[in-house]
């Protein structure tokens, strides 16, 4: 069947039986080894299929794979791993070779709004404003809850409008298009479970937890989970923290385990093997890539672009193009002991360059041997922008300003080195109507290849990559 419906999501173990018992030995190619691919090649091979992966480029990882600077390894951005669902940990901690291959975190996570530096929560707090907007914000959301289920529109910010009210939608606007670097009207609405702007703080934590009592209120509305953090995911692995991350080697070191992994459970992995076409037969479907290799199987899975696919097997181009964020990531080399306890702050603030700044060097308890760690610091900007063309030296004044006022280092502190990536898409947002595209090329695809099926190109982030890669397999025939 063609897979890109939901089904209801069972537990792990119960539907890793029910796969093994129904499809036990199936041949499967799967191209792509981003962490979709290794997910999906990871949960199919413990079911007892024989797997190959299949990866255009010359490395697995995707954006998972971190490089590696003077002995520190750096990760593409802030990386970590939630421990909300202890199935979900549990797949997580044996892909990546084990429970002592990770290490807790003890989150400290902060967020600028305007001049409120909230460092119990990282996203928009707008409780600084409750008072004087308390009535208007309650009648509007009051209204949003009765509506709720009614679209209006297409749009990112047709989804905002519905879920929050006009005012609060209002404030949110010039944040959404720092995050992306891109007008909101563009973004398609699917973008909202990406989770960034899904939840807003209105109040103190005591008033929120009031507000949340109501259903909707407690869908829409944030409190902080800093002191307790199980109080708002009971199912989480109670071994862990609220957040794990790789002992050694930052993320490159889960892919390099992950990888090990896969080849211990017999899963054959190619990289640098670009796909010239796929061809079914009544049996088999085969996938040729352009050095001439042949490799046939039973049923292959993409975790490839929609647009890749279409093009490979329809030689269509008719999917959207992906909204990319431009950024300039900073990478800087500092002395432990100015880095402050902060795991990751976000700075909502539109006139700030800085979106996020973290510290993964040191979660990641990586210092050299003189003493140095590092922050990571990512600076959404269009192109075309005079930050996005400004030269290093110019972006680095700005920044290490802007990070120190988020009390990420120490102020007046200079970094003992520093490299920057301008990234020309660093990851990437539904264009309007991208969702309901996806859904046609996809089902015209199955429709010529039986064996064919393709992942949501649209799940962001671990957890949801993962739960969309169990209910995807538990549907595959």
């Amino acid at each position: 069947i063609c897979c890109t419906g939901r089904s209801k999501y069972r537990h792990t173990g119960q539907l890793l039986q029910e796969q093994i018992e129904r499809q036990m030995g199936q041949s499967v190619t799967v191209l792509g080894g981003g962490f979709r691919g290794l997910v999906t090649c990871f949960l199919l091979a413990r079911q007892g299929h024989e797997i190959t992966l299949i990866e255009p480029g010359r490395h697995c990882g995707g954006v998972l794979r971190s490089f590696e600077w003077d002995g520190l390894y750096c990760d593409l951005g802030c990386h970590l791993f939630d421990n909300t669902d202890k199935e979900h940990t549990s797949v997580f901690l044996e892909m990546g070779g084990g429970a002592d291959c990770f290490h807790s975190i003890e989150l400290n996570y902060a967020s600028k709004t305007g001049a409120l530096l909230s460092d119990d929560i990282s996203i928009v707090d707008l409780s600084a404003d409750f008072k004087a907007n308390k009535e208007t914000w309650l009648f509007q959301l009051d209204q949003a809850g009765q509506q709720e289920g009614h679209e209006t529109g297409p749009a990112l910010d047709d989804a905002l409008l519905e879920r929050f009210g006009p005012d609060i939608a209002a404030r949110l606007k010039p944040m959404v298009c720092k995050a992306y670097a891109e007008d909101w009207t563009r973004i398609d609405r699917s973008a909202l479970a990406h989770g960034l702007f899904g939840r807003v703080r209105i109040a103190d934590n005591a008033t929120s937890g009031e507000l949340k009592k109501d259903a909707y209120l407690n869908k829409v509305l944030a409190a902080s989970s800093t002191t307790n953090p199980s109080q708002f995911y009971p199912d989480m692995d109670r071994s862990f923290g609220r957040n794990f991350y790789p002992a050694s080697k930052g993320m490159a070191g889960f892919v390099e385990n992950a990888i090990a992994t896969l080849k211990a459970m017999g899963v054959r992995i190619l990289t640098g093997e670009a796909i010239e076409n796929i061809t079914e037969t009544r049996d088999t479907i085969t996938v040729r890539t352009e050095t001439g290799r042949i490799f046939s199987s039973a049923q292959l899975i993409s975790t490839l672009s929609t647009a890749i696919n279409e093009k490979l097997i329809l030689n269509e181009n008719n999917m959207p193009a992906e909204i990319g964020v431009p950024m300039a990531v900073v990478y800087l080399r500092l002395p432990l002991e100015v880095i402050n306890s902060v795991t990751y702050v976000h700075d909502f603030n539109p006139d700030h360059h800085v979106f996020r700044a973290s510290t993964p060097g040191v979660y990641g308890k990586q210092v050299d041997d003189h003493g140095l760690s590092y922050v990571c610091v990512e600076c959404p900007a269009r192109m075309d922008s005079d930050f996005y063309s400004s030269s290093p030296e110019e972006k680095l004044t700005t920044i290490m300003t802007e990070i120190a006022d988020l009390e990420i280092i120490d102020k007046g502190t200079a970094p003992a080195d520093f490299k920057i990536l301008n990234v020309p898409k660093s990851y990437a947002v539904p264009a309007i109507g991208a969702p309901q595209a996806e859904a046609e090329i996809s089902k015209k695809i199955c429709g010529r290849y039986a064996r064919f099926h393709q992942f949501n190109s649209f799940s962001f982030g671990k957890s949801r990559i993962l739960k969309d890669a169990l209910s995807f397999i538990e549907n595959l025939n």
